[in-house]
């Protein structure tokens, strides 16, 4: 399980502008800021070993990208995990691998960009399951497309790795995508989209319970949780 993320100034030093927001990004998306948590720039330039002015430019990326909350008059705020977005996001990206497959002159293209290691972790499987899907994403060549397929894999690899710490999940993932790698292959696009709806409908079925347990993991244990409170001041305070 991954561990709430502690602000304090612990970690090597010297991360610097460059790596302000690619830092802060991928903590939005493994949630691991408190849901609702104020993300105060101050505290935020200590946890990252960087000046305001790289943070203050990251916070507001990332909410322009809607990965955390933007306030007006309040600041900036963590997103809370929410089913209904992963919903969302999860449908739209098997219709977004529909629509290719579904397309015999762009089928006919599919090159198999995965290797021939059988995944034996869920990470394996997920990464078998991510190339897979980019590769299908990329292969009609819209750009926009192939850009918003990989904006939604990262917004669910979250709940998505959850899911498949479940073994009998991971293993289902593993065959499904086994399965749909030899349709592709064989250009059988009525198979593969028979593959994507069944993966669509287990995944679905599994999100509830999965979002109810990254809920669990992203909230605090021991601190002051009232609205008042920051979170993050709390972590800075000495240990």
């Amino acid at each position: 399980m991954e561990e709430r993320v502690p602000i304090r100034s612990n970690e090597k030093a010297g991360k610097g502008r460059a790596k302000a927001y690619p830092e802060l990004r991928a903590m939005c998306l493994e949630y691991r800021f408190w849901p609702r948590q104020q993300l105060l720039v101050d505290d935020l330039a200590t946890l990252v070993h960087s000046s305001a002015t790289p943070v203050r430019e990251a916070v507001a990326r990332l909410a322009g990208e809607g990965l955390i909350d933007a306030i007006p008059n309040r600041g900036y705020f963590a997103k809370a995990l929410s089913a209904a977005d992963m919903q969302h996001n999860i449908a739209l990206m098997f219709m977004l691998l529909r629509n290719v497959v579904e397309r015999p002159d762009i089928l006919a293209a599919w090159k198999d960009p995965a290797d021939d290691r059988s995944p034996h972790t869920c990470e394996d499987a997920m990464a078998a399951s991510e190339l897979l899907f980019r590769g299908l994403a990329a292969l009609g060549g819209n750009q926009a497309l192939t850009a918003q397929g990989n904006r939604i894999l990262d917004f669910t690899r979250f709940v998505r790795r959850l899911d498949l710490e479940e073994p009998r999940a991971e293993a289902s993932m593993r065959a499904l995508t086994e399965d749909l790698r030899g349709r592709l292959v064989e250009g059988d696009a009525a198979a593969a989209r028979a593959i994507l709806d069944a993966t669509e409908l287990e995944v679905l079925a599994r999100l509830g319970a999965v979002v109810a347990e990254g809920l669990v993991r992203s909230m605090p244990d021991d601190v002051d949780t009232r609205p008042t409170a920051s979170p993050v001041r709390a972590f800075l305070a000495p240990s």
